[in-house]
Parts: C-alpha cells; structure tokens; sequence
C-alpha cells in the first residue's frame, strides 16, 4: 500500500467514526495534506460520512481544483485550502457541525476549557463572526485568519474548525474539544 493510499484509509476512517460520534453528521467534512505537496485528500461533496470508502476520497490543490476523484469536492473547501495554506504545521483540517460547537457559536459565551483535556485549548478558541459557507477564498482565508496558531476555531452559528498535525491526531482533538 502507497503511502497517499494508507493516508486515504486514515482519514476515511477518522471521517466514519467522527460521524459515529456525532461530530460531522451529514455537513461536516475532513482533510489531510499529502506531506511533501501541494495536494490534499478530502472527501467527496455528496459521499455518506457513514458509509465513505477511499473511493469517495478526491485530491484537490490548494486552489481547491479538483485533481484526482469521481466527484466533486465540498462546496467549503476553501475551509481546508486557506487553512493549509496559512500554516505549514496544520496537515489535517476538520469542519464539526458538533452538537455543542453549533449551541456554543450561536451562544454567544466564550469558550472555557472545562476538563484536564482542555488544556489544548488554554490558549483560546477565537470564534469566527459570520455563519457563512465558506464557499470562496476570500471566505477561507477570513477564517484562516480567526483561527491563526489555534487548535480550533468556532463558527459563530456554523460549528468549529479543528486542525491537526496529522490525521491520527485529528480524531482526538475535535472529540476534546466537543467534549470541553
């Protein structure tokens, strides 16, 4: 197995099991960057989260095009796109439409660190002003900027961004953070 096809297998397996915990459902969407590129693995826009295989994982640039794939990619691309093009150190991006991370954006309350695994947090989570699909660059690189050197960012009214080193990570950051 290549190593872009064991990347693949990771990241649709973390895009099953955070829909089995509730933390994309049918909107959300995750990413990972193909180390060494200007490539990133994403799902299909109207793949079943529930049901994704590495069939249903396209390859876009960071421009969002779409390179390799049967589909087309999530109408938010530019959420993953900007992200990677904004930090080096960010390899995998996921957009939570998590129960909590939805009510806590819309609340208006700051997000406070609440259990021991909120200390990744402890720097801030900022929150993002709009409820806008990030459908455009200038979108992307808005919240690009809200999140800056953050593990997370929330959307007011429209989830959270969370962002890893790597897709292994991924998982247990956002699963954190809708925790905390």
């Amino acid at each position: 197995m290549t190593e872009i096809e064991q990347l693949k297998q990771k990241l649709v397996w973390c895009i099953r099991m955070m829909d089995m915990v509730g933390l994309v459902e049918h909107n959300g969407h995750l990413s990972a960057r193909i180390p060494g590129t200007d490539r990133v693995l994403i799902q299909s826009r109207f793949s079943s989260r529930a049901a994704l295989t590495e069939k249903d994982i396209l390859t876009v640039d960071l421009g969002g095009k779409l390179l390799e794939g049967h589909d087309e990619p999530p109408s938010e691309t530019p959420t993953h796109t900007c992200a990677y093009r904004a930090r080096d150190d960010v390899m995998a991006v996921a957009h939570l439409h998590s129960h909590y991370a939805v009510l806590l954006g819309m609340s208006g309350v700051d997000f406070a660190p609440v259990c021991n695994d909120g200390v990744l947090f402890a720097s801030g989570v900022p929150v993002f002003p709009h409820s806008w699909n990030i459908g455009t660059d200038e979108r992307g690189e808005a919240l690009a900027r809200t999140l800056g050197k953050q593990r997370a960012c929330l959307m007011r009214g429209h989830g959270a961004v969370v962002v890893g080193e790597a897709i292994e990570g991924l998982f247990q950051v956002a699963g954190q953070f809708e925790k905390n």
